[in-house]
């Protein structure tokens, strides 16, 4: 069983950390025309919001309010509610190449006289009313906290970006003296390979959790690719009961999962393998072939830490 922690320690394992970050920016329509416009707005990603990234649906709802308190991490809900609006959508997935971070943009719309009023605090979680993943004031364009006023004949747009660094570099390690290479995959990419990653993008549940449907695990007789692509050769992929992923731990920012890759399944000499997390893709090459024939099974076990990260300049 191969064990690949992806997050850096002090007993110097081999490891990734996945930087989190988010921003908002408002806008008031009237009659299909913008009015006003706030600057974009980088939040707090709250410590509610660096937990629930692990559970469903935690960016189902937009809250703004009136409040000017500055957003702090223990942050919950918004100082001054005064409405939300629901979006059971997916994020929209892009790919900010320059600055190397992949991207989801949500848009939440709050219909004439659901949010009239002076908006100086917006948010995005898990319900209507707290359970925050995040918290911010409005800003203008020069990045000073300001309002911005919604008329009872005015719609309030909200887009909301959240963003995840990718990496460009390589993971080494060793496991039972077998010297490895993690790296990224699939990096430009904001749809998986059919072939290769099941059809599996999700920006709207379960982030870091290793997806269970076909294809989302896979071993290869090939070496890994480039961070753009995958694995090369013969390929076996594990998905449905063969793919177990552990608990979340509350504060921990760590999720691990264990791939058992059963008797019919990868029965040839293993260079590599590639998995799955949320809208994340993963590859890892072995210096030594593992060899498997059809009277083992194989555990695989994979494991992805997150932070907050500040986003592109």
């Amino acid at each position: 069983r191969g064990n690949f922690d992806m997050r850096v320690r002090e007993e110097q394992t081999p490891s990734v950390d996945i930087p989190v970050g988010s921003r908002y920016k408002l806008q008031v329509v009237k009659n299909g025309e913008i009015k006003q416009e706030s600057g974009w707005s980088k939040n707090v990603i709250t410590n509610n919001g660096m937990n629930i990234v692990t559970s469903a649906f935690w960016n189902r709802y937009c809250q703004v309010g009136s409040g000017s308190t500055p957003p702090i991490f223990t942050d919950v809900a918004l100082v001054s509610k005064l409405a939300d609006a629901n979006n059971t959508s997916a994020p929209t997935g892009s790919i900010d190449v320059d600055n190397r971070y992949l991207v989801g943009q949500k848009t939440f719309s709050f219909l004439a006289g659901a949010a009239a009023g002076n908006i100086s605090e917006v948010g995005v979680g898990r319900s209507a009313s707290g359970d925050l993943f995040s918290r911010a004031l409005v800003v203008d364009s020069g990045g000073s906290p300001t309002s911005i006023t919604v008329l009872s004949d005015e719609d309030l747009i909200v887009v909301w970006e959240v963003w995840m660094k990718q990496p460009t570099t390589d993971f080494t390690g060793a496991i039972g003296g077998n010297n490895y290479t993690i790296r990224a995959a699939r990096v430009d990419a904001t749809v998986p390979a059919a072939s290769q990653f099941g059809s599996y993008w999700n920006w709207a549940e379960y982030i870091f959790e290793l997806d269970e449907s076909n294809g989302a695990a896979n071993a290869y007789t090939g070496a890994i690719g480039t961070i753009t692509g995958y694995p090369s050769g013969t390929r076996s992929g594990c998905s449905g009961s063969g793919v177990a992923n552990a608990g979340y731990v509350a504060d921990s920012h760590e999720r691990t999962a264990v791939v058992t890759f059963s008797t019919a399944q990868a029965n040839f000499d293993i260079k590599s393998f590639s998995w799955v997390f949320g809208p994340t893709f993963w590859q890892v090459e072995f210096e030594n072939v593992i060899p498997k024939t059809a009277v083992q099974t194989l555990k695989f076990g994979v494991k992805l830490s997150w932070s907050r990260d500040s986003g592109p300049a």
